[in-house]
């Protein structure tokens, strides 16, 4: 059997726990052919692990970058017509390359464009997300704005095969209403890391903090990420030992130099499971799929959302409300005292624990896949 895995290319997230849930279904079903249809920067992650890129992903335009260039910008209203716009090429691309004629199933994680197929081709889609609507905020134009969009999204999830949710259900305010619409159609997975192996921590200690600095997929204000914890991690330095690691998205690159401690920039990694366990404390984004890497591997995290980013907001405050080992920071206050005192307040924290149900959710997913596109009844409880 033929699946085509349509990724998301906002970031590196949707890649990440994609190829753990494929992993996971060829270990299920050996037999099934996967390919994957994505566009950078997750082109790049896919093909470090290994899996085979469908050829037109070549051609699709990136994502990423309007959306890094919509969180600089205060005219969000245009930015969206320019997000619309990239969709509507990119399923001319796939239309004239016919893509869809070629898979016998499609999963489509978060890849927007196939709402814009056919509907005897969305009957074959399996569709993941973790974002069933969006929360009317804002100005007036932007509730009617946003309740529309949500309209439209609900009314094209019903022509999908099924929908898998992979968030708790608390993560999502209008999750009633898409549990009344979708009915049957939406299968409950919950958080999917993007860590499926058994990772041991180290456990000695050798009296220096161990500190991973995790920069994002994207390179949406990457730079002034990293420059604001480099100043923290300066002035932590002179209270205490302090090492290191940096590690960026495909399309950040950061200058080996002095910076006053002993910090080594690895660049570009598909795969942080040996970094994260390694650190004492990480800073990262606050995206989701990093988000359940440190909740998988019980990792004591200062989360700092992309300014702007009302998602990352959003998690990272829940997160830290789940969570007693993770702290929230706002990327203004990154360089000053307060997040200085949160990190020694994560270094006092000793009661640390892994969540093995989100550590197990790519093997939910490839399980829910294989049912589906066997013609069987997937698990409705976990």
């Amino acid at each position: 059997m033929n699946i085509l895995f349509m990724t998301s290319h906002v970031g590196l997230g949707h890649a990440a726990r994609d190829s753990a849930i494929a992993d996971a279904l060829l270990k299920l079903r050996p037999d099934f052919k996967i390919r994957f249809l994505t566009a950078q920067p997750a082109i790049d992650y896919l093909l470090k692990k290994g899996f085979r890129v469908h050829e037109s992903s070549h051609k699709l335009e990136s994502f990423s970058r309007a959306v890094e260039e919509f969180l600089d910008s205060r005219v969000w209203f245009l930015r969206l017509r320019e997000w619309a716009s990239i969709l509507k090429r990119n399923y001319s691309v796939l239309v004239e390359d016919r893509v869809f004629d070629e898979p016998d199933v499609i999963v489509a994680d978060e890849f927007w464009e196939v709402m814009l197929a056919r509907d005897d081709v969305k009957s074959r889609v399996i569709f993941i997300t973790d974002l069933l609507s969006l929360e009317p905020a804002g100005s007036l134009l932007k509730k009617k704005l946003y309740t529309r969009i949500n309209d439209y999204i609900l009314t094209s999830f019903r022509k999908f095969s099924r929908v898998l949710y992979t968030a708790y259900y608390s993560d999502n305010p209008m999750i009633d209403k898409a549990v009344g619409l979708l009915g049957k159609k939406l299968l409950y997975i919950g958080p999917v890391s993007s860590i499926t192996k058994c990772v041991f921590r180290r456990e000695e200690r050798d009296g220096i903090l161990h500190v991973l600095v995790a920069n994002g997929g994207t390179s949406a204000r990457a730079r002034v990420f990293f420059e604001k914890c480099v100043r923290m991690l300066k002035k932590l330095s002179a209270r205490r030992d302090v090492e290191a690691k940096v590690v960026t998205g495909p399309r950040t690159s950061l200058e080996a130099r002095d910076y006053g401690f002993k910090l080594e920039i690895l660049g570009f990694k598909a795969g942080l499971e040996k970094e994260l366990s390694e650190s004492d404390v990480v800073v990262a984004r606050a995206g989701r799929t990093t988000i359940a890497d440190l909740e998988c591997l019980g990792v004591k995290a200062l989360l700092v959302p992309i300014k702007n980013h009302v998602e990352q907001e959003r998690l990272a405050l829940t997160a830290c409300n789940r969570r007693p080992f993770f702290k929230y920071c706002s990327e203004d206050e990154l360089d000053g005292e307060g997040c200085i005192s949160k990190i020694e307040e994560l270094i006092r924290e000793r009661f640390t624990y892994r969540d093995y149900f989100t550590c197990k959710g790519a093997y939910r997913t490839a399980l829910a896949i294989k049912s589906i596109a066997t013609g069987t009844e997937p698990p409705t409880t976990w």
